[in-house]
Formats: structure tokens, sequence, C-alpha cells
């Protein structure tokens, strides 16, 4: 229903606004120390952190702020309980 409303130009500048917004976040998620964004893919709207710490407590933590900080991949990958994926949107605000 929301692609058919927004149509071909709509979709064009939601997917810009995804692909800008993500590439501002990796960019201050970057610049955060000890917090690294991995880079084995492009990215359109999500992409790979690495953080200092467990993931999922990263994320209890932030939900405690009113933020959704993202997915702890560690739930399903053993090994990687210090990544999370990020998903920026059109509705993601700038921070």
């Amino acid at each position: 229903m929301y692609l058919s409303l927004i149509g071909k130009e709509g979709l064009k500048q939601v997917a810009t606004l995804c692909v800008n917004k993500a590439h501002y976040a990796k960019q201050r998620i970057n610049a955060i120390p000890g917090v690294s964004v991995m880079e084995s893919s492009p990215t359109f709207n999500e992409f790979t952190v690495k953080l200092p710490m467990d993931a999922g407590e990263c994320v209890g933590q932030m939900v405690d702020q009113g933020i959704a900080a993202g997915f702890p991949l560690g739930r399903y990958y053993h090994g990687m309980e210090n990544y999370l994926l990020v998903a920026v949107t059109e509705k993601t605000d700038k921070i």
C-alpha cells in the first residue's frame, strides 16, 4: 500500500534518503572510540558495527533510554556477541 501511494518518484526519494542517512550514521558511529563500522560490503540502509562490549547489553541499555539501537547478532551467530546490525530508514532522524 505504501509503495503504491508514494509512486515511482517517491520510491526513488525514499531510497536516496535511506542511503544518505545510512552513510551519515556510519560516519558518526565510526567516530565513537572503541566502535568500528564493518566495511565488508556496500551499504544501502543496513550495516554491521563492532562494539567494545556485548551488543545485547548495549541494546538493553539503549532501550532503557528510549533508543532502538539495532539487532545484536550474537543472538543467532556464535562469536558475534559484540556485533550489532544497524538499520536506517527514511524515518531515522539525524543526531
